[in-house]
């Protein structure tokens, strides 16, 4: 059992439970007199089908490269901050709240909270005083979960005195209300548009979102109460349950959005499916919808296994972290943290879904950072680091999704911003499938190697599940058409090696003598993607036994790829010059793309293997790693070059300064990527697969003596089981999936 323990309510959002069905958000708060569920649906986002139709100015793409090969690196960024047409992703957005307020007893003698993410099950118990005459003390036990087989979230509530409570609903969005006899429904669509961050603070007093057309996504969700005893009726938008002993709250939600390229459905009755959805919960019974939902969720939660210590413990888990010793280590809430990366997962991204965005499937601002959208110049991809190799390949089904629209939604892009064929995404992605420049500065929004970089999450799926007909009909076509735009793109520099220009390597500046730029040519970051890509689609092209002419343009424009460089210090080159760093200890490390989440630069390569290593300890030396995906991408970079002491700093470094009390990742705020970076960067201290070899414990810390594993999976649709004693492997076993 692995549980996460709490001896008070959450306070605050980061402190609360979150649970989830890969659709249908919940966020409980295990209030003790007033209870608070948010709610939210993975489809509703804020705008409407996009209109891709911005084209850069004529002559864009020839001036901002003579800018750059003529290193006049300022002009280049102002000119093209000044020219390239950016605009805003859409919002994710919060759904609504619902509100359970007890009647007053005697002060709580006793309170407990827990999530169980061994059946993704939370648990609130509460014991009172009978009255003021006994010392009795009465419980009331509130259990919660998501089922993805009924499509609705339980709230089971039962108590050893007749409970009174009331509940009610909210939201931030424009909607309505309606009753049936024992049941709210709230009624309500998103807005056009959300006001950024930066925008409320340069004008706080301005209304927080738009609504300009009717086409937005609408929304309903649903809350019915089931009483066994006693009686409930709902009255001027509350539902009042009197003298029960036992009430079940069914909450359904649905939304009217169709696809990324279709305008949503207005005729969908949305009320209608949710009473659907609570009446056959109903008719099941709730032991079944339970039984049904931990059957579900185990199937794929219990895959795996990892033993480090021991997780079950008396103290709570933010006494725990708060706690946490790297030199006499709590390795049982390091075991407990690898396991949540794949609970969150589980939770927020389920075949039909759609994939986890900087907060999975969990937001309660009407203005979220970064827009909770898909930020894809690393947490997008981070994300997904552990869907195969901790045998969640189903959980992986959303992202596959997404990619395959976004090679049809990025062809525009291609042709608009830079004349080339294939598709293009910039680093903001939206439910509507957003693949032009974001808003602001060239760091981040002059950068167009999304696409190609999640392609490699394409081939990643076939080598862990050697499905030919899935490498046949998605993989190969769509790894193909990323090529064309690559090919189309590279340009040739002054040394005759074909570069990408404009070049980034996100959201990272460099000085010059004119002043700060980002903008440059052939980013180590770009080049490691173009290579890797070309690496793939030839391999794909192999596999199938299939002429493509692409491919065979890749295999010959794959020999003048501009090579890594290594600078005066011995270290990767982040830029096509050597460069200062505005940020020495910059939270991004793009350059080390080929470590990982490549594998482009092995141990083999000496050189270019210790220049990398080498970046990274200078970033870590400078200060890097200071927000919680950073820290993740570091341990995944250490257990690679073989570093388990080196892990297991930049481990124990998220305890102490990335990690909520929840559990949650705070980058800050919470940001969903470093508990899935740091699941990924655990397995990958124990395991390694490369050129066809399986290493077990490459990067063991030796506080990690003793433990045992099973069923990570290998490449080739197979998983492995293994046992260590004093640091070295008795037994493993491999076995065919």
């Amino acid at each position: 059992m692995y549980k996460l323990k709490y001896d008070r309510p959450a306070a605050i959002w980061t402190e609360a439970f979150l649970l989830g069905n890969g659709s249908l958000g919940a966020t409980v708060y295990g209030g003790i007199e007033n209870e608070l569920i948010r709610l939210n649906c993975d489809t509703l986002w804020s705008g409407n089908v996009r209109n891709e139709d911005k084209k850069v100015p004529e002559g864009f793409l020839d001036t901002a490269r003579n800018l750059i090969f003529d290193e006049k690196y300022t002009e280049a960024h102002e000119f093209i901050e000044k020219n390239l047409p950016t605009d805003d992703s859409a919002s994710f957005l919060p759904m609504g709240n619902v509100n359970i307020r007890f009647d007053k007893w005697y002060d709580a003698q006793k309170y407990s909270r827990e999530l169980d993410i061994s059946t993704a099950t939370a648990k609130v118990t509460t014991a009172f005083e009978a009255n003021a005459w006994s010392t009795a003390v009465k419980n009331v036990i509130r259990r919660y979960w998501v089922s993805k087989p009924h499509g609705v979230m339980v709230c089971d509530i039962e108590s050893e005195k007749l409970l009174n409570f009331t509940v009610s609903t909210d939201c931030e969005l424009e909607y309505k209300t309606a009753e049936g006899k024992n049941s709210l429904y709230v009624i309500g669509r998103a807005p056009s548009s959300v006001r950024s961050t930066e925008q409320v603070s340069r004008d706080p007093s301005a209304p927080p979102y738009i609504y300009e057309n009717d086409d937005t996504v609408r929304f309903c969700y649903s809350v019915t109460a089931i009483p066994q005893c006693g009686s409930c009726h709902a009255e001027n938008g509350t539902l009042y349950v009197r003298s029960a002993r036992k009430v079940t709250l069914i909450i359904a939600a649905e939304t009217n959005f169709v696809a990324y390229d279709q305008v949503p459905d207005k005729e969908k009755d949305l009320a209608a499916i949710c009473r659907a959805r609570t009446e056959k919960a109903i008719s099941d019974g709730i032991d079944k919808v339970y039984a049904d939902h931990v059957a579900d969720y185990k199937e794929l939660f219990d895959r795996v296994e990892l033993k480090l210590g021991e997780a079950e413990s008396d103290v709570t888990t933010d006494r725990r972290i708060a706690g946490f010793d790297p030199e006499n280590p709590d390795l049982g809430l390091v075991e407990l943290l690898f396991h949540f990366g794949r609970y969150l997962m589980i939770s927020s991204s389920r075949e039909g879904t759609q994939p986890t965005n900087l907060q999975g499937i969990w937001n309660p601002q009407i203005i979220p950072d970064w827009r909770s959208n898909y930020t894809a110049n690393i947490n997008t991809e981070m994300n997904y680091w552990m869907a195969e190799v901790c045998n969640l390949s189903e959980c992986h089904e959303p992202l596959i999704e997404m990619i395959k629209e976004l090679s049809v939604a990025g062809e525009k892009t291609a042709q608009n911003l830079y004349g080339c064929r294939g598709f293009a995404v910039h680093h903001n992605i939206d439910l509507w499938r957003k693949t032009t420049p974001a808003n602001g500065s060239p760091r981040w929004n002059c950068w167009a190697m999304a696409g190609a970089w999640m392609c490699a999450h394409l081939w990643q799926r076939y080598e862990y599940s050697g499905n030919k007909e899935f490498l046949k009909n998605i993989a190969f076509p769509v790894t193909e058409k990323s090529a064309r735009f690559l090919l189309d793109f590279l340009a040739e520099d002054k040394d005759g090696y074909l570069v990408t220009a404009p070049s980034t390597s996100p959201e990272n500046e460099f000085e010059t003598a004119e002043g700060k730029s980002c903008v440059c040519y052939a980013s180590g970051m770009d080049m490691s993607i173009i290579r890797e890509n070309f690496i793939h689609l030839i391999k794909m092209r192999d596999e199938l036994g299939v002429k493509s002419e692409t491919a065979d343009e890749a295999e010959q424009a794959l020999k003048n790829l501009r090579p890594f460089g290594i600078d005066s210090m011995c270290r990767l080159m982040e830029w096509n010059g050597e460069f200062d760093e505005t940020e020495p200890g910059h939270r991004h490390v793009s350059h080390l793309y080929g470590i990982y989440p490549g594998d482009l630069i092995k141990e083999s390569d000496s050189a270019l293997f210790a220049a990398a290593r080498k970046s990274l300890d200078y970033r870590i030396a400078h200060g890097g790693g200071y927000t919680g995906w950073s820290c993740a991408w570091m341990v995944c970079l250490m257990a690679t070059f073989g570093d388990g002491e080196g892990a297991w700093s930049i481990l124990s470094k998220f305890f102490s300064q990335s990690v909520y009390p929840s559990m949650l990742d705070s980058h800050p705020p919470f940001q969903i990527d470093g508990n899935f970076g740091i699941t990924a960067g655990i397995a990958a201290m124990l395991l390694k697969e490369e050129n066809g070899e399986i290493k077990l414990l490459p990067a063991l810390p030796k506080s990690w003596k003793n433990g045992e594993v099973k069923n990570l999976r290998l490449t080739g649709n197979r998983a492995i089981s293994f046992k260590w004693e004093n640091g070295k492997v008795t037994e493993k076993e491999i076995i065919s999936l």
